[in-house]
């Protein structure tokens, strides 16, 4: 698909708007007025309107950078990732090449999640993925024409890889076209006794996501 992006801005007018169509509404359920609720009602008055500014292509928006060109998109976050790594001052810290130590399990001290009581290895943790993210701010998501135009899923799980429970992680991410456009990883909710488990625990929830994003893309 040849789609270009474009961004505009909704200038709410609440309450009282006029009306230039005839709007009629059922009574509502527990609220008909006896004998009458065949009947319904006319709207007189908007509840809210809208005035719609066009901004033009998008380039911009909730920390996304949208560069377009001729049939392709390219997403990515550099200028909120550098506003990070200038917050924590990290702006020239060394690259690291993973986001985390592969052999590195993360543990709750005291039954506490990390982010309300954590501890110096924890911050060491978060301050490696600010060293991998200043390796890859030019990383991005690149959508461009494809003939082959389809949803495709990838699936995968853990084994017991929480150190805390002893649960799994569900892993999923589904292209379409040429990119990536959703993505999860989950702790699954109950602990497995096998590995055929936890992977079929996290092949269903895929499936799900599939068959919800199959129903957008039809009504599209």
């Amino acid at each position: 698909m040849k789609w270009s992006l474009y961004q505009f801005d909704a200038k709410s007018e609440f309450l009282n708007g006029e009306l230039e169509e005839e709007v009629y509404f059922a009574q509502l359920q527990g609220f008909e007025i006896s004998g009458q609720e065949e009947k319904v009602y006319q709207l007189r008055k908007a509840l809210y309107g809208f005035e719609m500014t066009d901004l033009g292509l998008l380039h911009y928006f909730l920390g996304l950078e949208v560069k377009q060109g001729e049939g392709d998109v390219f997403f990515s976050q550099k200028k909120y990732a550098l506003d990070l790594l200038k917050r924590f001052g990290l702006v020239n810290c060394k690259f690291a090449a993973t986001p985390m130590n592969m052999n590195e399990k993360l543990q709750q001290e005291d039954g506490t999640g990390f982010m309300r009581n954590p501890l110096k290895h924890h911050f060491g943790a978060a301050k490696r993925i600010l060293h991998y993210i200043i390796g890859t701010l030019e990383h991005g998501i690149w959508y461009s024409y494809v003939s082959n135009f389809r949803l495709v899923r990838y699936t995968d799980s853990d084994w017991r890889g929480s150190v805390d429970d002893r649960k799994s992680t569900s892993g999923n991410t589904f292209s379409l076209g040429s990119g990536a456009i959703t993505w999860s990883s989950k702790k699954q909710a109950t602990t497995t006794m096998l590995t055929l488990e936890a992977e079929y625990i996290a092949a269903t929830s895929s499936a799900c996501q599939c068959i919800w994003l199959r129903r957008i893309l039809f009504d599209l």
